[in-house]
């Protein structure tokens, strides 16, 4: 069905996941458990026509992880203290705040940490709301 469509982008787009598609993407979900190197399935036929379908869709995650996306929005606001203080860690940077949880339970060192550019963003604006250690 996906290779029939694959020259027209909408009709990609108009596939349905879980409704056209649900045996094959089951299918590559059963692929990618059992071999632990998702790297070696990324040419599978499977693989690579739902690869098409999410590309058409405006799915693909060529964008960066939301903690990222976080950090740079802390980074965009550094230079104002007050652009800091109005974020709401918990609305604004929580994936941020959960990236740092893990790297925090990671790494039992924390000192090793202090200037991972994730964690220092968040120092930065909890000094800035005058919630620092």
């Amino acid at each position: 069905l996906v290779e029939s469509k694959a020259h027209d982008a909408d009709a990609l787009r108009a596939l349905n996941f879980k409704k056209e598609l649900g045996a094959l993407t089951g299918f590559v979900r059963y692929l990618k458990k059992e071999n632990k190197n998702t790297g070696d399935l990324f040419d599978h036929p499977a693989v690579a026509a739902l690869r098409a379908v999410r590309e058409a869709k405006g799915l693909t995650s060529t964008t960066k992880p939301l903690w990222e996306q976080q950090l740079g929005l802390v980074e965009s606001k550094a230079h104002d203290a007050d652009a800091l203080r109005d974020l709401n860690i918990e609305k604004d940077l929580g994936a941020l705040t959960g990236f740092v949880r893990v790297l925090k339970k990671a790494n039992k060192k924390e000192d090793d940490l202090f200037d991972h550019p994730a964690v220092a963003a968040l120092r930065a604006v909890r000094e800035a709301k005058g919630l620092a250690q």
